[in-house]
């Protein structure tokens, strides 16, 4: 299994999922104040951890809708997972439509996907999972599918997500460095090394697959 990288924002230290990441060998985890969402995976999948009860309260309150919209402005894929189970809400006053409307809203309004989780452990799974189910399709060269965005910059960014192992982050950092996607295309292995954030083994990945023969 490959070890992936996650940082977790300091808020969650209650949710207990913290102490399952203790006794994982497969996670390199960081603990710091993140400014959207809880989780954060290989620099990737942003993720907001909501209990069933959590929800309510903040469809009751209209918060999740200031939520979703901030998820939905990161340039990271992101991702609801709802932990817990149907029965956690029985004792809240709101009708079951006020909840349906705020998932379709959330899905298909803001882009932003909803997984289920029952409990923490299958929470930590899940973003386990995606993380593995990303690294898998950065070596099977399966099409990118979804969302795409709209503006120039991100556009820009989510062309260079496509080189194996770069991230929002390091899409920005070659663009701010090159100044274009062509420059970055036609780029020697010394000029990406130069690249903050890049390192060989990255540098020498893309190096690579730019100028690979294609062969049907």
């Amino acid at each position: 299994m490959v070890s992936h990288q996650l940082i977790v924002d300091d808020r969650e230290r209650a949710s207990g999922i913290i102490d399952l990441l203790y006794v994982n060998a497969f996670v390199d985890f960081e603990v710091k104040r993140l400014t959207v969402g809880d989780y954060l995976v290989d620099n990737w999948l942003l993720v907001e951890r909501k209990s069933m009860a959590d929800l309510v309260q903040s469809i009751i309150t209209g918060r999740v809708f200031q939520q979703a919209s901030r998820l939905a402005k990161s340039d990271y894929t992101t991702v609801i997972i709802l932990e817990g189970r149907a029965q956690d809400i029985e004792n809240y006053h709101i009708h079951r439509n006020a909840i349906l409307g705020a998932l379709v809203t959330i899905s298909l309004i803001y882009g932003i996907s909803i997984l289920r989780s029952s409990n923490k452990i299958e929470t930590l799974n899940l973003m386990f999972f995606a993380a593995e189910q990303k690294s898998k399709r950065e070596q099977s060269e399966i099409p990118r599918a979804g969302y795409r965005p709209k503006r120039l910059k991100t556009r820009q960014v989510y062309i260079l997500q496509g080189l194996p192992n770069i991230g929002p982050k390091l899409a920005k950092q070659l663009l701010g460095h090159f100044g274009s996607i062509q420059a970055v295309l036609t780029a020697s292995l010394n000029q990406l090394l130069e690249v903050d954030g890049i390192g060989r083994k990255i540098a020498v990945k893309i190096y690579e697959i730019l100028r690979a023969s294609y062969h049907s």
